[in-house]
Protein backbone atom coordinates (compact mmCIF):
# COMPACT_ATOMS: atom_id res chain seq x y z
CA UNK A 1 0.00 0.00 0.00
CA UNK A 2 2.93 2.67 0.89
CA UNK A 3 4.61 1.43 -2.41
CA UNK A 4 1.32 2.30 -4.40
CA UNK A 5 0.54 5.40 -2.75
CA UNK A 6 3.64 6.45 -2.89
CA UNK A 7 3.76 6.27 -7.36
CA UNK A 8 0.21 7.29 -7.64
CA UNK A 9 -0.71 10.21 -5.22
CA UNK A 10 1.73 12.51 -4.99
CA UNK A 11 -0.05 14.56 -1.91
CA UNK A 12 0.60 11.09 -0.43
CA UNK A 13 4.58 11.27 -1.74
CA UNK A 14 4.92 14.73 -0.89
CA UNK A 15 4.06 13.88 2.93
CA UNK A 16 4.96 10.26 3.69
CA UNK A 17 8.18 9.12 5.83
CA UNK A 18 11.33 8.68 3.46
CA UNK A 19 11.69 5.21 4.92
CA UNK A 20 9.10 2.93 6.09
CA UNK A 21 8.94 2.18 9.85
CA UNK A 22 10.26 -0.67 11.20
CA UNK A 23 7.01 -2.26 12.76
CA UNK A 24 5.68 -2.05 9.43
CA UNK A 25 8.35 -3.84 7.95
CA UNK A 26 6.78 -6.96 9.15
CA UNK A 27 3.37 -6.51 9.10
CA UNK A 28 2.11 -10.17 6.37
CA UNK A 29 5.39 -11.26 6.42
CA UNK A 30 6.44 -14.58 8.86
CA UNK A 31 8.78 -13.89 11.70
CA UNK A 32 11.21 -16.52 9.98
CA UNK A 33 11.72 -14.10 7.15
CA UNK A 34 12.57 -10.68 8.62
CA UNK A 35 13.09 -8.33 5.73
CA UNK A 36 16.02 -6.21 5.61
CA UNK A 37 14.69 -2.46 6.21
CA UNK A 38 17.14 -0.61 4.13
CA UNK A 39 15.46 -1.98 1.33
CA UNK A 40 12.15 -0.43 2.26
CA UNK A 41 12.96 2.98 1.51
CA UNK A 42 12.11 5.17 -1.31
CA UNK A 43 12.80 8.10 -3.13
CA UNK A 44 10.24 11.26 -2.15
CA UNK A 45 8.90 12.84 -5.33
CA UNK A 46 8.74 16.18 -4.29
CA UNK A 47 6.28 17.47 -6.92
CA UNK A 48 3.49 19.94 -5.87
CA UNK A 49 0.10 18.77 -7.46
CA UNK A 50 -0.93 20.79 -10.31
CA UNK A 51 -4.96 19.65 -10.19
CA UNK A 52 -7.43 18.96 -7.94
CA UNK A 53 -8.51 15.87 -9.27
CA UNK A 54 -6.80 12.44 -10.60
CA UNK A 55 -7.99 9.48 -12.06
CA UNK A 56 -5.97 6.18 -12.27
CA UNK A 57 -6.86 2.96 -14.99
CA UNK A 58 -3.99 1.75 -15.39
CA UNK A 59 -1.87 -1.53 -14.98
CA UNK A 60 -0.15 -2.08 -11.32
CA UNK A 61 2.59 -4.10 -10.85
CA UNK A 62 2.80 -5.20 -7.25
CA UNK A 63 5.31 -6.67 -5.66
CA UNK A 64 4.65 -9.19 -3.10
CA UNK A 65 6.39 -12.29 -0.91
CA UNK A 66 4.96 -15.33 -1.93
CA UNK A 67 2.18 -16.28 -4.16
CA UNK A 68 0.22 -17.48 -1.65
CA UNK A 69 0.18 -14.11 -0.31
CA UNK A 70 -0.66 -12.59 -3.51
CA UNK A 71 -3.40 -14.75 -3.73
CA UNK A 72 -5.03 -14.09 -0.27
CA UNK A 73 -4.57 -10.33 -1.11
CA UNK A 74 -6.22 -10.56 -4.38
CA UNK A 75 -9.58 -8.74 -4.28
CA UNK A 76 -12.83 -9.35 -5.50
CA UNK A 77 -16.25 -7.30 -6.65
CA UNK A 78 -18.91 -9.13 -8.07
CA UNK A 79 -20.83 -5.68 -8.38
CA UNK A 80 -20.49 -1.81 -8.44
CA UNK A 81 -18.33 -0.47 -6.14
CA UNK A 82 -17.26 3.04 -4.74
CA UNK A 83 -15.25 2.93 -2.14
CA UNK A 84 -14.34 6.81 0.09
CA UNK A 85 -11.71 7.81 2.62
CA UNK A 86 -10.91 10.81 4.06
CA UNK A 87 -7.54 11.82 4.69
CA UNK A 88 -6.46 15.14 6.60
CA UNK A 89 -2.30 15.39 6.04
CA UNK A 90 -0.41 17.06 8.20
CA UNK A 91 1.86 18.93 5.88
CA UNK A 92 0.83 18.89 2.03
CA UNK A 93 -1.78 21.65 1.49
CA UNK A 94 -3.62 22.29 -1.78
CA UNK A 95 -2.24 24.87 -4.27
CA UNK A 96 -4.67 27.92 -3.13
CA UNK A 97 -4.56 26.87 0.63
CA UNK A 98 -7.08 29.56 2.12
CA UNK A 99 -9.25 27.50 4.31
CA UNK A 100 -8.64 24.27 5.78
CA UNK A 101 -9.25 21.35 2.96
CA UNK A 102 -9.83 17.64 3.46
CA UNK A 103 -8.93 14.85 0.62
CA UNK A 104 -11.29 12.99 -0.58
CA UNK A 105 -9.94 9.31 -1.87
CA UNK A 106 -12.09 7.41 -3.74
CA UNK A 107 -11.66 4.37 -5.61
CA UNK A 108 -14.93 2.59 -8.27
CA UNK A 109 -15.44 -0.01 -10.14
CA UNK A 110 -17.61 -0.06 -13.56
CA UNK A 111 -17.69 -3.42 -14.18
CA UNK A 112 -17.36 -6.45 -11.95
CA UNK A 113 -14.14 -7.10 -10.98
CA UNK A 114 -11.81 -10.32 -10.37
CA UNK A 115 -8.14 -9.66 -9.46
CA UNK A 116 -6.11 -13.50 -8.64
CA UNK A 117 -2.57 -12.29 -9.09
CA UNK A 118 -1.94 -8.53 -7.97
CA UNK A 119 1.72 -9.15 -9.78
CA UNK A 120 -0.30 -8.49 -13.27
CA UNK A 121 -3.36 -6.61 -13.18
CA UNK A 122 -4.82 -4.06 -15.86
CA UNK A 123 -8.34 -3.09 -16.01
CA UNK A 124 -10.16 -0.02 -18.01
CA UNK A 125 -13.13 -0.64 -15.71
CA UNK A 126 -11.27 0.65 -12.34
CA UNK A 127 -10.66 4.47 -11.45
CA UNK A 128 -9.87 6.29 -8.52
CA UNK A 129 -8.81 9.62 -7.79
CA UNK A 130 -8.49 12.26 -4.94
CA UNK A 131 -10.67 15.56 -4.32
CA UNK A 132 -9.19 18.63 -1.71
CA UNK A 133 -12.91 19.77 -0.25
CA UNK A 134 -13.40 22.55 2.56
CA UNK A 135 -13.06 20.51 5.70
CA UNK A 136 -16.20 23.15 6.92
CA UNK A 137 -18.60 22.18 4.16
CA UNK A 138 -18.01 18.44 4.58
CA UNK A 139 -19.26 18.37 8.11
CA UNK A 140 -21.58 20.55 7.72
CA UNK A 141 -22.92 18.75 4.95
CA UNK A 142 -23.28 15.49 6.95
CA UNK A 143 -25.22 17.39 9.87
CA UNK A 144 -27.66 18.46 7.01
CA UNK A 145 -27.29 14.60 5.56
CA UNK A 146 -28.39 13.24 9.50
CA UNK A 147 -31.23 15.67 9.79
CA UNK A 148 -32.45 14.66 6.44
CA UNK A 149 -32.60 10.73 7.32
CA UNK A 150 -34.25 11.78 10.52
CA UNK A 151 -36.58 13.05 8.67
CA UNK A 152 -36.94 10.06 6.15
CA UNK A 153 -36.89 7.89 8.55
CA UNK A 154 -40.10 9.74 10.61
CA UNK A 155 -41.76 9.37 7.38
CA UNK A 156 -40.89 5.50 6.82
CA UNK A 157 -42.06 5.15 10.59
CA UNK A 158 -45.89 6.89 9.37
CA UNK A 159 -46.27 5.39 6.45
CA UNK A 160 -46.10 1.81 7.86
CA UNK A 161 -47.86 2.86 10.94
CA UNK A 162 -50.44 3.72 8.31
CA UNK A 163 -49.73 0.29 6.43
CA UNK A 164 -49.98 -2.21 9.28
CA UNK A 165 -53.00 -0.54 11.06
CA UNK A 166 -54.72 -1.22 7.51
CA UNK A 167 -53.54 -4.55 7.66
CA UNK A 168 -54.90 -5.15 10.77
CA UNK A 169 -58.17 -4.03 9.54
CA UNK A 170 -58.38 -6.67 6.91
CA UNK A 171 -56.81 -9.44 8.72
CA UNK A 172 -56.72 -9.18 12.56
CA UNK A 173 -55.92 -13.07 13.09
CA UNK A 174 -52.38 -12.28 10.97
CA UNK A 175 -51.60 -9.29 12.93
CA UNK A 176 -48.73 -10.91 15.27
CA UNK A 177 -47.32 -12.59 12.01
CA UNK A 178 -46.45 -9.70 10.29
CA UNK A 179 -44.97 -8.01 13.17
CA UNK A 180 -42.37 -10.25 13.26
CA UNK A 181 -41.34 -11.13 9.56
CA UNK A 182 -37.53 -10.37 9.64
CA UNK A 183 -37.14 -9.48 6.07
CA UNK A 184 -39.43 -6.39 6.90
CA UNK A 185 -37.35 -4.10 8.17
CA UNK A 186 -34.52 -4.75 5.44
CA UNK A 187 -37.20 -4.48 2.70
CA UNK A 188 -38.32 -0.99 4.07
CA UNK A 189 -34.80 -0.16 4.00
CA UNK A 190 -34.50 -0.13 0.24
CA UNK A 191 -38.13 1.22 -0.27
CA UNK A 192 -39.02 4.12 -2.24
CA UNK A 193 -39.81 7.16 0.32
CA UNK A 194 -42.77 9.27 -0.68
CA UNK A 195 -41.20 12.45 0.18
CA UNK A 196 -43.44 15.69 2.21
CA UNK A 197 -42.68 19.11 0.36
CA UNK A 198 -40.54 19.90 3.44
CA UNK A 199 -38.58 16.66 3.11
CA UNK A 200 -38.19 16.98 -0.46
CA UNK A 201 -36.79 20.62 -0.47
CA UNK A 202 -33.97 19.18 2.25
CA UNK A 203 -33.09 16.45 0.06
CA UNK A 204 -32.95 19.20 -2.70
CA UNK A 205 -30.42 21.21 -0.93
CA UNK A 206 -28.41 18.23 0.28
CA UNK A 207 -27.89 16.93 -3.07
CA UNK A 208 -27.17 20.41 -4.37
CA UNK A 209 -24.57 20.39 -2.00
CA UNK A 210 -23.15 17.08 -2.61
CA UNK A 211 -23.28 18.16 -6.34
CA UNK A 212 -21.31 21.05 -5.42
CA UNK A 213 -18.54 19.64 -3.32
CA UNK A 214 -17.88 17.17 -6.49
CA UNK A 215 -17.85 18.72 -9.41
CA UNK A 216 -14.39 20.01 -10.99
CA UNK A 217 -15.80 23.95 -10.48
CA UNK A 218 -17.83 24.25 -7.71
CA UNK A 219 -19.02 27.45 -8.49
CA UNK A 220 -20.90 26.73 -11.61
CA UNK A 221 -22.28 24.03 -10.10
CA UNK A 222 -26.14 24.92 -10.59
CA UNK A 223 -28.93 23.96 -7.77
CA UNK A 224 -31.04 20.79 -8.45
CA UNK A 225 -34.01 21.35 -9.27
CA UNK A 226 -34.93 17.24 -9.73
CA UNK A 227 -33.75 15.07 -7.48
CA UNK A 228 -31.37 12.71 -9.51
CA UNK A 229 -32.22 9.08 -7.53
CA UNK A 230 -35.00 6.94 -5.67
CA UNK A 231 -34.72 8.38 -1.83
CA UNK A 232 -34.59 5.29 0.47
CA UNK A 233 -33.22 4.95 4.22
CA UNK A 234 -30.57 3.35 2.52
CA UNK A 235 -29.39 5.57 0.34
CA UNK A 236 -29.52 9.02 2.15
CA UNK A 237 -27.54 6.64 5.19
CA UNK A 238 -25.00 5.32 2.57
CA UNK A 239 -24.83 9.72 1.55
CA UNK A 240 -24.48 10.78 4.89
CA UNK A 241 -22.00 7.77 5.44
CA UNK A 242 -20.06 8.93 2.98
CA UNK A 243 -19.01 12.77 4.19
CA UNK A 244 -18.71 11.57 7.49
CA UNK A 245 -15.16 13.10 7.97
CA UNK A 246 -14.37 10.65 11.03
CA UNK A 247 -14.64 7.27 8.52
CA UNK A 248 -15.06 5.98 5.19
CA UNK A 249 -17.57 4.17 3.27
CA UNK A 250 -18.38 1.67 0.76
CA UNK A 251 -21.82 2.19 -1.95
CA UNK A 252 -22.85 -0.17 -3.95
CA UNK A 253 -26.76 1.16 -4.49
CA UNK A 254 -26.91 1.25 -8.18
CA UNK A 255 -28.79 4.52 -8.24
CA UNK A 256 -26.73 6.50 -5.98
CA UNK A 257 -23.41 5.04 -7.33
CA UNK A 258 -24.11 6.08 -11.14
CA UNK A 259 -25.44 9.60 -9.64
CA UNK A 260 -21.82 10.12 -7.97
CA UNK A 261 -19.35 8.44 -10.29
CA UNK A 262 -21.01 10.74 -12.92
CA UNK A 263 -19.94 13.93 -10.83
CA UNK A 264 -16.49 12.41 -10.40
CA UNK A 265 -15.78 11.91 -14.15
Amino acid sequence: MHTFLKKHLAEYSTCCLEDCPNELCYVEVPLRVAPDPSKMSYESSGISPKFSRVRIARSVPVITETDSQTESRAANASNKQLSIQWYLPSLAKPSDDTETKILLLYAYNTKPVKISNMKIFSSVSVFSGYLWIPLVRVISLQEELSNLKQQVEILMQSSRSLSSASEIASFPEQSETLKIIPSTKAKMNIAKVPLDEKTEEMAKRCLSEVQALLSLVPALSSPLTEIPFDITLQSIAALESMFDPANGCVITEESLFNWITSLLQ
